[in-house]
C-alpha cells in the first residue's frame, strides 16, 4: 500500500522547482531511469509487436535493451545529426533493425497513423522548461504531431517528473476535450524503481519521483466525461478527477523535497514555532482523513563521522496527548531514552484499524527510510519500537462542532491495563486533551454492565492541586472560568459538598457535552453560566460580589501564541485587578499557567505579585503547566503555611469522599513550590 502525505495549500510550486533545478546544477536530465528501472510498466504498456517511435531519444541505452528484450520495431528520432551518428556507429551491426533518424519532433514527416506507441523520455520536461506563451506554441505543436502519426487505440507514453506547469498542460490537452483537447483517457503512474535510481544516482542531492504517463488515443465522442486516472502502486488504479490528481503529485513532490531536507541538514531545528515543518500527515489514495501522522525529533550530537542511529517509535492510540509524545520536552526525554540519533514518532488516527508494530512497520517502511539522516548505510534495518505491541482501541462515541473551537470529538479510549478513559480533544489541537474522564462499570437491574463516569478520579494533576485551595473555607463561595468537560466542577461537587460553585462557560456546546458524555449535573449550589468569563468578572466587580476563590482554567483558542491557558487577555493589570477586587479578604486566586514562551512568563508572573499581596507557584511533573495561588492578604510564609494545611484537609475529604488513591502527594508538593 502507498501512503503520501496531503499537498498543503500554501506549498509554493515555483520555490520548489526554482530550488530542485538550482539543486541539480548542470547535470544532464540523465535521472529518468533505463530499461531496469521501467521495464515493469513498459511491458505493460508496450506489446512487442507495436510500431514504437521514440522522440529525443539523445544516447539513451532504452531502445537497446528494448530491441533485445523483443521489441523489433523501433524508430528513434532526435534533433542532433551528432546523436543520431553515434547511435547509427553504435547499433548498426548488433541491432540491424533499430532505426535512428534526424528528425524534428514537432515536424516529423511520417505518415498519418503510422504508429500504436509514441514514447517520450524525459523530451517533453526539456521541450517545456516553462509556460510562456512560445513555450506552449512549441509543445501544441509537438502535440499535434504526436496526435497525427498516433493510430486510433495508440497511446502516448511520457516518462516525466511532472512539475506542476507541465502537469496542468497534460491535464489541459489530454483528457479534455474541447476547446484544445483531444479527449483522451489519461493514466499517470509512479515509478518507483526509477525514482529510487533516481535518488541512488543524485549522490545525496535533491532528486524528485519519475512518473510514466499513458495517454490513449480514442475517437472523440461528444459530451463523453473525461477520464483521469492514477496509480502509486502495480495492484491499484483509481479514477479520479485531475484537481485530486494535481494535489496527489505535488503531495509527493513535498515528500521528496521534506526528505532531501532532512537527508541533507545536520539537524532538525526544535521548537513549537516550527512544529508543522517537522511533521508529514499520511494518507491512503483518495482517503480525506490521514492514517498516520510522522513527527520527525533530532538529537543534537558531537559525534562526527559516527554511524547515526535511526528508529521509528509507535504511539498507541489514545496516549499521544501523554507528555512524552505531545511536547518538545517530553519528545527530547524519549529519544535520549532510545539512544536514537532520529526518531521518527508515528501518530495513530481515529476512525483507523491497526492490527500491530508489525503491520504498521510493513505498511510505512518505504515511507520512514526516506527520512534517514545522511550517511546511514543501504539496506538499514530500521528498529520500529513502542511501548508494546497492543496499538490501543479508541471509539469516537460523539463528533461535534463548536463555535469557539471549531470541530471536536468525545472518545472512549481503552488503556494497557484495560482501564477506559474517555476524552474531549479539539481536532484543531489534537495534542491537547481538553478533558478526561475515567469510565467504570455499572450493573443495572437486568445486571448489563454500562460505563459510567468515575467522578472520584481526577486526571489531570492541575485539577488535583487547584482543589485545595478550597479545603480550609466553611462554606466557600467559588468561581471558576472554563468548564470544558466539566471534569473539575464535578469533583468539587463530590468532595467539598459545602461549595457554592458558580463555573462560567463561553461555549455552549461544551456544557452540553459535559452534561450528556461526561455526567455533569448541576443544583443549587452548583450551576453553570453560559456566558464571558471576562465580563462576569467585570460585573461581578462593579456590583461588589465576593467569592472565596476564583479559578482560571480557560484555555487559549489562538494556537500560535506561546501562552495556551490562560487567553492573554485574562491576564492583563486591569482583568488581574479586577479579579483581585473581587476576592473576600482571605479569598485565593489560582490559575492554570501554561507557557512556553519565556518572556510572556516572567511578564506574567511579575503582574501577578504587583496585583497580589503574595505569590506561590507549582510546576507539575513531566508537564509545561504551573499552578499559581495568589493571595490578597497572606504573607508569602502565611500562604506557604495555608498551602500545607489546605492539602492535607483536601487529602483528609478526599478519602472521606471515597477517592481512590491521595489526592495529593505534600512531600512532593513542597519540594518543588516557589514563593515570590
Amino acid at each position: 500500500m502507498n501512503l503520501l502525505p496531503k499537498a498543503k495549500a500554501e506549498f509554493s510550486e515555483t520555490s520548489y522547482w526554482e530550488n530542485f533545478f538550482k539543486k541539480r546544477g548542470t547535470k544532464a536530465f540523465d535521472w529518468y531511469g533505463e530499461y531496469p528501472e521501467l521495464c515493469n510498466l513498459i511491458h505493460k504498456y508496450i506489446k512487442p509487436k507495436d510500431d514504437i517511435l521514440v522522440v529525443g531519444c539523445g544516447n539513451s541505452t532504452l531502445s537497446a535493451s528494448m530491441y533485445d528484450v523483443g521489441y523489433r520495431s523501433m524508430t528513434n528520432i532526435d534533433t542532433s545529426s551528432v546523436v543520431i551518428r553515434q547511435m547509427r556507429d553504435t547499433h548498426s551491426k548488433t541491432r540491424p533493425g533499430l532505426v535512428f533518424e534526424q528528425k524534428d519532433a514537432m515536424d516529423t514527416g511520417y505518415a498519418d497513423s503510422h504508429f500504436s506507441v509514441v514514447l517520450d523520455k524525459g523530451t517533453l520536461d526539456a521541450l517545456m522548461p516553462d509556460s510562456e506563451e512560445s513555450t506552449l506554441t512549441q509543445i501544441n505543436r509537438f502535440f499535434k504531431e504526436i496526435d497525427r502519426v498516433l493510430r486510433v487505440g495508440g497511446r502516448y507514453i511520457c516518462v516525466s517528473l511532472l512539475q506542476p506547469h507541465i502537469l496542468h498542460h497534460l491535464m489541459q490537452r489530454f483528457p479534455v476535450q474541447a476547446p484544445e483537447g483531444f479527449g483522451w483517457p489519461l493514466r499517470i503512474c509512479l515509478c518507483p524503481e526509477a525514482s529510487a535510481a533516481n535518488a541512488q544516482s543524485s549522490g545525496g542531492g535533491l532528486s524528485m519521483p519519475v512518473f510514466f504517463v499513458v495517454c490513449t488515443k480514442f475517437k472523440a465522442i461528444p459530451g463523453m466525461k473525461s477520464i483521469t486516472e492514477i496509480s502509486l502502486s502495480d495492484q491499484h488504479i483509481m479514477r479520479t478527477e485531475p484537481d485530486e490528481i494535481k494535489e496527489q503529485i505535488v503531495s509527493l513532490h513535498q515528500a521528496a523535497l521534506v526528505a532531501w531536507k532532512l537527508r541533507t541538514q545536520k539537524q532538525v531545528p526544535g521548537g513549537e514555532e516550527n512544529k508543522d515543518d517537522l511533521s508529514i500527515h499520511l494518507h491512503r489514495l483518495g482517503d480525506e482523513k490521514p492514517r498516520f501522522t510522522l513527527r520527525i525529533v533530532d538529537r543534537p550530537t558531537s559525534n562526527k563521522g559516527a554511524a547515526h542511529k535511526f528508529a521509528a517509535f509507535v504511539v498507541p492510540q489514545g496516549r499521544e496527548t501523554e507528555y512524552l509524545f505531545s511536547s518538545a520536552e517530553g519528545q527530547k526525554q524519549l529519544i535520549s531514552m532510545t539512544g536514537a540519533d532520529r526518531l521518527i514518532l508515528v501518530f495513530l488516527h481515529r476512525g483507523q484499524a491497526y492490527e500491530s508494530v508489525n503491520s504498521i512497520r510493513e505498511e510505512l517502511a518505504s515511507s520512514i527510510v526516506q527520512l534517514a539522516p545522511q550517511g546511514m548505510p543501504p539496506n538499514t534495518q530500521i528498529p520500529f519500537l513502542s511501548c508494546g505491541d497492543d496499538m490501543g482501541h479508541r471509539e469516537v462515541i460523539y463528533e461535534g462542532h463548536s463555535e469557539f473551537s471549531g470541530d471536536f470529538v468525545v472518545e472512549d479510549v481503552v488503556c494497557d491495563g484495560g482501564e477506559t478513559f474517555r476524552k474531549l480533544v479539539f481536532l484543531s489541537n489534537q495534542g491537547v486533551v481538553q478533558s478526561e474522564a475515567l469510565l467504570k462499570n455499572l450493573r443495572n437491574r437486568s445486571k448489563n454492565v454500562n460505563l459510567s463516569v468515575d467522578t472520584s478520579y481526577l486526571a489531570c494533576d492541575h485539577h488535583r492541586l487547584m482543589t485545595l485551595g478550597l479545603a480550609l473555607y466553611e462554606k466557600p463561595e467559588v468561581l471558576v472560568i472554563g468548564l470544558g468537560g466539566g471534569g473539575l466542577c464535578s469533583f468539587i461537587n463530590r468532595c467539598f459538598q459545602s461549595c457554592h460553585l458558580t463555573a462560567v462557560e463561553i461555549d455552549p456546546a461544551m456544557l452540553m457535552v459535559a452534561q450528556k458524555y461526561f455526567n455533569l449535573t448541576q443544583s443549587e449550589r452548583s450551576k453553570v453560566q453560559i456566558g464571558d468569563g471576562l465580563q462576569f468578572i467585570k460585573d461581578a466587580a462593579l456590583s461588589g460580589q465576593k467569592f472565596d476563590a476564583v479559578l482560571f482554567d480557560v484555555d487559549n483558542k489562538d494556537t500560535s501564541i506561546g501562552m495556551s491557558c490562560p487567553p492573554k487577555e485574562f491576564v492583563t493589570m486591569e482583568v488581574l485587578q479586577k479579579v483581585e477586587s473581587i476576592l473576600c479578604e482571605n479569598g485565593v486566586f489560582i490559575l492554570n499557567l501554561v507557557c512556553r514562551d519565556p518572556t510572556l512568563k516572567i511578564k506574567t508572573m511579575k503582574d501577578l505579585v504587583v496585583c497580589f499581596k503574595s505569590v506561590a507557584s507549582i510546576p507539575l511533573e513531566d508537564e509545561v503547566n504551573d499552578v499559581v495561588f495568589c493571595s490578597t492578604r497572606k504573607t508569602p510564609e502565611d500562604l506557604e503555611k495555608w498551602i500545607k494545611e489546605s492539602a492535607k484537609k483536601a487529602n483528609a475529604l478526599a478519602k472521606k469522599s471515597k477517592v481512590k488513591d491521595e489526592l495529593l502527594d505534600i512531600g512532593k508538593l513542597f519540594k518543588s513550590l516557589t514563593l515570590m
